[in-house]
């Protein structure tokens, strides 16, 4: 495949080998994905598609939270969309990683590659007499190169681990509650910060006395961005009342809203809105006229893509350089997103992925991160 081609799925954007895969010290394998695990399955499936095609054992995967630093840009976990993008990218990574292994093993065990075999990353010929690991190799250097997908991966019918029923990983954590989520972060000197927002979606915050709230005990911060206030203090607790106090000190215009299911449908409908046409066929008279015409209008509730659980996220900065701890589906994308409502350069902002407890929806989590960064610097500015 020429190296301009496109390769499958989300390798086409990702294109280094290491972009993807790391064999550690340890003798484990990390892979790099840039999808989430959000409750779906989908860390389990992804790492069943890296054992199965680098012929290792299942434990023997680490699939690494999905962090802006080092992780593959695979955009927003969405749409159902995982299998087939992520999937199909690890798999011919993964494919091609084990071919360069086993052509270096060939040439360091003196054996034809298509007499090698590879049982749990270990390579030999088929008396198992020389072998070689492929923690042995110069795996670094090999995987230091664009992919160009043009190792087939296995027939389905040679498959052992994809297919089969294993044990999901990110059930335990959620079944016992360990401390791993988002809510359970803690840094040294961290602060705790609250938001206020409009009583209503259209509100407008008239005025808003900061002072009262600054005289409270603990508060290091209280501050307002258009209509959004935001309080930080040393405890939560203290950050807690800091919001109660700020509630009492803001005066709102507010601006009612439907809500009702039909009068919410109502009100977005008559919004301004900017409509393109995806296709048109010109107008043609039917042959025969229609023996009845029927019109319905149908709604559903109004729904938001928001998490089940409450949204959290953790920001600070040092040196210029903001960093972010969430739950977003995407931290790419809340990585763009933030480095241009606060406009500053892409490189100076930093995202990583912690699991939710409980949460599925983008919008919350992206929300919660862009609170953190605001809260953290307005304490960074004091």
């Amino acid at each position: 495949m020429s190296a301009s081609a496109k390769l499958p799925g989300n390798l086409d954007g990702n294109r280094r080998l290491n972009q993807w895969i790391r064999f550690e010290p340890d003798r484990t394998v990390t892979i790099l994905a840039g999808k989430i695990e959000i409750g779906q399955g989908i860390v389990t499936a992804l790492a069943q598609i890296a054992a199965e095609e680098l012929d290792v054992d299942f434990a023997r995967i680490r699939m690494a939270s999905v962090d802006t630093l080092v992780s593959a840009n695979e955009g927003h976990t969405s749409a159902s969309r995982s299998s087939d993008d992520s999937g199909s990218a690890i798999q011919y990574a993964c494919a091609e990683a084990r071919q360069l292994l086993l052509t270096a093993a060939s040439q360091q065990l003196a054996i034809p590659a298509d007499q090698l075999s590879v049982e749990d990353g270990v390579i030999g010929g088929h008396d198992r007499i020389r072998v070689i690991s492929y923690w042995d190799l110069p795996h670094a250097e090999l995987l230091d190169r664009d992919a160009t997908a043009s190792v087939k991966p296995k027939p389905p019918s040679a498959h052992r681990v994809v297919g089969t029923s294993i044990a999901r990983l990110d059930i335990p954590y959620k079944v016992t509650g360990m401390p791993r989520f988002v809510h359970d972060m803690e840094l040294p000197g961290m602060l705790f910060g609250r938001i206020v927002r409009p009583p209503t979606y259209a509100g407008k915050l008239l005025a808003f006395d900061a002072d009262v709230v600054r005289a409270l005990s603990g508060v290091v911060a209280a501050f307002n961005d258009g209509n959004l206030i935001g309080v930080v203090a040393e405890r939560e607790e203290q950050a807690l009342k800091a919001r109660q106090a700020a509630l009492r000190a803001a005066r709102w215009q507010e601006a009612p809203l439907p809500t009702d299911n039909h009068g919410v449908f109502d009100f977005l409908k008559d919004r301004a809105n900017q409509e393109f046409v995806v296709d048109h066929a010109p107008e043609q008279s039917p042959k025969t006229p229609a023996a009845q015409t029927l019109r319905a209008r149908f709604t559903k509730p109004y729904l938001a893509h928001a998490a089940l659980g409450p949204s959290c996220a953790l920001a600070r900065i040092e040196g210029g350089v903001i960093e972010v701890w969430t739950h977003s589906q995407g931290v790419y994308p809340l990585r763009n997103d933030i480095a241009t409502v606060l406009d500053v350069p892409l490189e100076r902002v930093v995202v990583h992925h912690v699991e939710g407890a409980g949460c599925y929806g983008h919008n919350g989590a992206d929300d919660a991160a862009l609170d953190a960064v605001l809260l953290a610097r307005a304490v960074d500015g004091r």
